[in-house]
Parts: structure tokens; sequence; C-alpha cells
């Protein structure tokens, strides 16, 4: 399984997008490899434009508010976050990227992440 986080987003040639399994940008690097300005009213569109190019599943960060999937009819589903007091924000897409691996590796679905 191949996780993409582009961290900070790069260019990318849009044949290797097919060889993603997962791909997990935020909001911003999602609209740097879509051109859309991405807000909650075209973030399904968005992500279904980085599907159109071959990657299999799009996990967008969306800061405070959680992230968002698409599911099985290409629909954007959000899972909120949970409420902690931040100290410090360094890592958090990391960590956040372990844990998406961690249950995907365990055979579970990105839902239930």
């Amino acid at each position: 399984t191949v996780v993409l986080n582009p961290a900070p987003a790069k260019q990318l040639p849009d044949e290797i997008f097919k060889y993603i399994d997962i791909f997990t940008p935020n909001e911003s690097e999602l609209n740097q490899y879509t051109g859309i300005n991405v807000d909650d009213e075209n973030l399904e569109q968005a992500m279904n434009e980085l599907e159109k190019k071959g990657v299999k599943n799009i996990v967008t960060t969306l800061g405070s508010k959680g992230a968002a999937y698409l599911d099985e009819n290409g629909h954007v589903k959000v899972k909120e976050s949970h409420r902690v007091k931040v100290v410090d924000t360094t890592g958090a897409g990391d960590a956040f990227n372990a844990g998406l691996a961690h249950v995907v590796a365990e055979g579970k679905k990105i839902r239930e992440a």
C-alpha cells in the first residue's frame, strides 16, 4: 500500500497518481494539485479531480475540522476531529498519517480510521 502525504507540496507528474493508494493532502495542497480553490462548497469536486487522475483513495486533512474522504459513490464524508488543547502542531500530519496507515494495515476501511 502506497500512502503519499504531499507535504510540502511539489509538482508531481500526472502519471504518478495511478500508483498512489492513499493520498493525504491538506486543503492548500489539494488546491495545488487540482487548481481548485478548495472550500467547503467545492471540496468534493477537488477530491474527485484527483480520483480522475488515478488516485485510489483521497483523505484531505481539514485542520481543526477533521478529515474528509470520498465514499464509494464519490461523495465527501467528513470525520470530525477530537477536540484537544493544541500546544504545538509540529508533527500533526505525520501522526495523522501514521494512524491512518496503521488502521489500513490492520485491514480496516478508511472510514474506520
